[in-house]
């Protein structure tokens, strides 16, 4: 279970606010615009449709006595797409999943099902405000990514933590994350684009940590468009290690997501390997760059 946790929130990192809009991205546009400071928020686009594509794999391998038990590999291919229906400054997206290849359950990373449909609110600043139909404080509460309460420049980073109650094992969890603003730059001649480098990991309650070895990683990049609080493109990997006696779980997991739809806003020309690894250490290289 522990090992889905840090996958799950890529990918409502990902999803969210990927579907939120932008524009065709040529390598050509780029021009650094570094020196300058950034209020990094997300800003509503009333009736806007989106779609993002998603590429995730999941292994797991448990040990008995250092002999391997289980090897279990998974891995899911979606489409997610998204609805502005904003009222005011919060931002309100209906999210429909319209294609799945895989059996891992999207409802387990707090997104819907094939052919289910869930409404989102957020504030400007990626707080969770409601999720159709889903209890507060739960996974579907956290928010979709690490955003600054204050302006940054290059280099700056900032921290997120917050909690949520397992709801298969009733804990406490928490998820901490540093985000780093690595690059801005000029895109489609007018727009802003960040690149920013997002690492981290979940946290356990003290008392369970006492009986076991925990580790937990994540490590991961997303091009933001400011102008249109679209997520263009991301790559996450991310794993945990768990020992109890002489039992040992071994998991690790990637994400990779790129917009779609519309067409003539489509960066998929620009991905060449649509595939991801969860052996790597290390997240893919910012494609447009």
């Amino acid at each position: 279970m522990l090992r889905k946790f840090i996958l799950i929130i890529c990918l409502v990192c990902i999803h969210a606010f990927g579907v939120l809009g932008c524009q065709s991205l040529n390598k050509s546009d780029v021009k650094d615009v570094s020196q300058t400071e950034f209020d990094i928020k997300l800003v509503p686009h009333r009736g806007r449709v989106d779609r993002q594509k998603f590429v995730s794999h999941i292994t797991r391998q448990d040990y008995e006595d250092g002999q391997l038990v289980r090897d279990k590999n998974q891995s899911v291919d979606f489409e997610i797409q998204s609805t502005d229906m904003s009222l005011n400054e919060n931002i309100q997206l209906l999210v429909e999943t319209i294609k799945k290849t895989g059996t891992v359950s999207l409802n387990s990373m707090a997104l819907p099902e094939e052919g289910e449909s869930i409404k989102y609110v957020y504030t400007p600043k990626g707080e969770v405000i409601k999720v159709d139909g889903k209890p507060e404080g739960t996974l579907w509460y956290l928010s979709p990514f690490p955003i600054p309460e204050k302006l940054v420049r290059m280099g700056d980073s900032w921290v997120s933590k917050e909690q949520w109650v397992d709801a298969q094992s009733g804990l406490v969890l928490e998820l901490e994350l540093v985000g780093i603003l690595k690059r801005a730059f000029s895109c489609f001649e007018k727009d802003t684009c960040l690149e920013i480098e997002i690492s981290g990991g979940v946290n356990l309650p003290e008392e369970v940590k006492k009986n076991m070895r925990y580790q937990s990683k994540m490590q991961g990049r997303i091009l933001f468009n400011m102008t249109n609080s679209a997520i263009l493109w991301s790559s996450y990997q991310s794993g945990d290690d768990i020992v109890m006696g002489d039992k040992r779980s071994k998991n690790r997991s990637c994400t990779m997501s790129y917009q779609v739809f519309p067409e003539q806003e489509s960066i998929e020309k620009l991905i060449t390997d649509k595939s991801c690894d969860p052996a790597k250490e290390s997240s893919k290289k910012n494609p447009f760059l």
